[in-house]
């Protein structure tokens, strides 16, 4: 499963300049690459529905990141500790 992940990972970073990245796929690599086995993408899309900008993302407290369908434990500690 990790090779799956990390081989995927890479394919989806050379396929895309730096300048193509949106904030989506930036979270998403940061969940992906720390290990979360969850469904990610589903949790990504419910933050950017909830809170509506990255930076919102990243300045919620644990508890409301918690309170988003998808939203584990551990992305939401994950999520804290970039800021």
């Amino acid at each position: 499963m990790a090779f799956e992940l990390e081989t995927g990972m890479r394919l989806f970073l050379k396929e895309k300049s730096f300048e193509e990245f949106e904030y989506e796929d930036i979270l998403g690599c940061l969940l992906r690459t720390s290990g979360v086995r969850t469904d990610a993408g589903h949790a990504i899309s419910n933050l950017f529905d909830t809170f509506g900008s990255f930076k919102a993302i990243l300045e919620a407290r644990p508890e409301q990141l918690l309170s988003v369908d998808g939203v584990t434990k551990k992305i939401a500690a994950l999520i804290s500790m970039i800021v």
